[in-house]
């Protein structure tokens, strides 16, 4: 099998199936990779990325994974390019065999939303941007059998999501069990759109007025509340850890999950977010305990003050985003952190 995590083997392999000419490539390695081995493969003429899933997930817990999920991201790009051309990169070649994916690379002069976001930039045209791509694809999806059928399979969500994060909750706080298993229950049997299952700033590019949404390989048909609760709960991470401004990402929060509840047509808005903001609880747990902690939540009173919010919005049974960011405040009050 390729590892193109070696230059040269790169570069090689990529030759052999024509997806290069020539030697005067660059080869960049991007090192925030947990899940593959990423690489642009650039000269002035052309811009490509290769990706190859990764047998173990590049985390301190031992979390391995079945490397065919890439076929999966691809089989997504492709569906995605469909509904929301201009929101993704063309996806270009895929090797089953080596599970290694070719695509469009988004322009340098990208960056990370993410990084923008933790350094207080924050740009609302951005999030609707955001809250519209992920909507059109739960939208456009919803009840349709053939994209139910090609994306049936849900072990890799299972493997990346349901384990890490939920039953990971669950071993350090075995009080939630009865709750976290209704909620696994709805994840793991509700069919209802196509479901990104690592929607976040992370994964968006932004390069001026174009977006760039990545990382598709946990897709699965299934239910599109995890999208809103996973993508919502960075805002609510990020509001902790850069406290002074935890109103203006609260109110960002607040405008994607209100743009999104407006947007969709497969559901009842009222009980979807319901249902996103008892899943969100878990997620806010879960990079606080479970198997992918977020590298930014270090201080201890960051932690505690996660863990509380996500349990109170539990014991409450909160129902709405407002109830949500109106926790949050009054325990970021009490703990004096701003």
């Amino acid at each position: 099998m390729y590892d193109i995590s070696k230059e040269r083997e790169l570069l090689d392999y990529l030759q052999k199936n024509g997806l290069i000419e020539g030697k005067d490539y660059t080869v960049r390695y991007f090192n925030n990779g947990v899940s593959a081995t990423v690489a642009m493969i650039e000269n002035d003429k052309k811009s490509i990325i290769a990706k190859q899933a990764l047998a173990k997930l590049n985390v301190a817990a031992d979390w391995a994974c079945d490397q065919s999920r890439m076929l999966v991201e691809q089989k997504a790009l492709t569906t995605y390019s469909k509904i929301i051309k201009e929101y993704v990169p063309a996806p270009i070649f895929y090797d089953e065999e080596n599970y290694i994916m070719v695509r469009e690379a988004a322009p340098r002069s990208s960056s990370m939303w993410k990084e923008q976001l933790l350094k207080g930039v924050l740009d609302f045209s951005v999030a609707e941007k955001a809250a519209q791509a992920l909507s059109a694809i739960h939208n456009r999806t919803a009840g349709d059998q053939q994209v139910a059928e090609e994306f049936k399979e849900i072990k890799f969500f299972y493997d990346l999501r349901i384990e890490p994060y939920i039953e990971t909750v669950v071993k350090v706080h075995p009080q939630l069990k009865e709750h976290a298993d209704r909620i696994v229950d709805r994840l793991m049997n509700q069919k209802i759109a196509l479901v990104h299952g690592d929607y976040s700033p992370k994964n968006i590019l932004v390069d001026q007025d174009r977006l760039y949404v990545l990382d598709l390989e946990v897709s699965h048909y299934g239910n599109p509340a995890f999208d809103l609760a996973f993508f919502t709960n960075h805002f609510v991470l990020k509001a902790v850890k850069n406290s002074r401004w935890y109103n203006a990402y609260l109110t960002m929060l607040d405008f994607i999950a209100q743009s999104y509840l407006k947007a969709i047509e497969f559901a009842d808005a009222k009980k979807f977010e319901h249902e996103a903001v008892q899943i969100l609880a878990y997620h806010m747990l879960a990079r606080i305990d479970g198997k992918s902690p977020a590298e930014y939540i270090t201080d201890s009173l960051d932690k505690d003050i996660v863990r509380a919010v996500a349990f109170k919005i539990i014991e409450q049974d909160s129902s709405c985003y407002d109830d949500v960011m109106s926790e949050l405040a009054a325990v970021l009050r009490k703990s004096k952190k701003y």
